[in-house]
């Protein structure tokens, strides 16, 4: 029996499709968000760091061994090691994770990269095609070419598929009426058989629960999307709130040095006229400015600290019970 081989000539075996049968199978995961490249390295552990080191130590002395055995040398020789002899790669890693702490305090991830990984988390688990659900029927121009597709491409060896497909465009739109009525009569007859197909179509059991799953999964990012917009939105109010109140506060200390400052400008005025009129009056008589009185400065009652006050009334009666004495 001769063996099925590729359709592209690469003499490989095709390889055959796994039937599905379970529900998780017709889910089709949600891709995971890429990483940040700008993001900072997640710190490496102990035995990362001496797997490295012992991996170059391996590939000098051994050149021959494969990832996987090289994988259970360097596992076989860290199960060996001391804890003194752990030491040095502990603090290593001790060391990167510092680093790793620091550079994360500094790093802002890109908005461009955070609104890509909202869409990714957005879109959720997909529902895979069914497999057992009835296709759909060829139309009249799909008809035409398979029949003519053969014909073209050995009368256009050389032509790629792009080029045969634009060809046989060219020929539907010149083909005659004849021609181009039987297509769509076979296009005609595999839409009816079609039709009746899908009438009769029932998922199975496992398509079902997949279609289920996949409602539910979206169901639950919509909760979720709808459970962290109402937390923003409570933030959001918070912080309007404040920003409201810092602005009436802001507003009542500005209306204040408003009504300071126009104070200060009917002082400075008041003051011009003052030394005008004491100029005017040095001229009509000199030396009157001399005899006006001077204006009186308030004096700074200095605060007495309170045990000072109680020793004071403590002696006052002392004085009045000896004069009574006398």
């Amino acid at each position: 029996m001769a063996k099925k081989r590729a359709a592209d000539g690469s003499g490989k075996k095709k390889e055959p499709v796994e039937k599905k049968t379970k529900a998780e199978d017709f889910v089709i995961k949600a891709k995971r968000a890429p990483k940040d490249p700008k993001a900072p390295k997640n710190p490496k552990s102990a035995y990362m760091f001496f797997a490295t080191t012992c991996r170059e130590e391996l590939s000098k002395s051994k050149p021959g061994l494969s990832f996987t055995d090289t994988g259970r040398e360097v596992g076989k020789k860290w199960q060996v090691l001391t804890d003194k002899q752990k030491v040095t790669w502990e603090k290593k890693a001790a060391s990167d994770k510092d680093r790793y702490e620091r550079e994360m305090k500094k790093y802002t991830p890109d908005p461009e990269y955070v609104a890509q990984q909202a869409k990714i988390k957005a879109q959720g688990p997909k529902l895979a095609k069914d497999p057992n659900k009835p296709k759909r029927g060829r139309t009249a121009y799909l008809v035409f070419c398979d029949i003519h597709r053969d014909s073209t491409r050995k009368k256009f060896p050389k032509k790629s598929m792009t080029e045969v497909s634009a060809q046989l465009a060219e020929q539907w739109k010149a083909c005659g009426s004849s021609e181009r009525a039987k297509c769509e009569k076979s296009a005609e007859k595999e839409k009816l058989g079609y039709d009746a197909a899908l009438a009769a179509y029932v998922p199975s059991d496992a398509y079902q629960k997949a279609a289920e799953m996949v409602q539910n999964a979206k169901a639950a990012t919509l909760a979720r999307d709808k459970e962290g917009s109402s937390k923003l939105k409570d933030k959001m109010k918070k912080q309007r709130g404040k920003v409201k109140e810092l602005k009436t506060e802001i507003a009542a200390i500005e209306k204040k040095m408003a009504v300071a400052k126009k104070l200060g400008d009917k002082l400075d005025a008041k003051q011009d006229l003052l030394s005008k009129a004491e100029a005017k009056l040095e001229e009509m008589a000199p030396g009157s400015t001399l005899a006006l009185p001077k204006p009186i400065k308030k004096k700074v009652v200095k605060a007495v600290p309170a045990k000072k006050k109680i020793e004071k009334k403590k002696s006052t009666p002392t004085k009045k019970l000896s004069g009574k004495k006398k």
